[in-house]
């Protein structure tokens, strides 16, 4: 009896979404561990606590220990 198996390219096709999943996943925990996403932290921050206090907010430095679960803001 011959045996019923996919085509190659269907294990391609089948795989390829959460191989991209996982890269993605990857990437955005690179991204924001080595701190190439600081500035953009910064940025989402501040608006918060100005949208949120109606004043205006300075943050001079962002320090933030992704595996201790622990930020320090710095302003003026």
């Amino acid at each position: 009896m011959k045996r019923n198996t996919r085509h190659p390219i269907w294990n391609w096709i089948i795989h390829t979404p959460w191989i991209l999943a996982v890269l993605g996943i990857l990437s955005v925990i690179a991204f924001f561990g080595s701190g190439a996403g600081n500035p953009l932290l910064t940025r989402l921050i501040t608006h918060r606590l100005e949208v949120t206090t109606g004043g205006k907010v300075e943050l001079r430095s962002l320090s933030i220990q992704w595996l201790a679960m622990r930020a320090t803001l710095k302003g003026r």
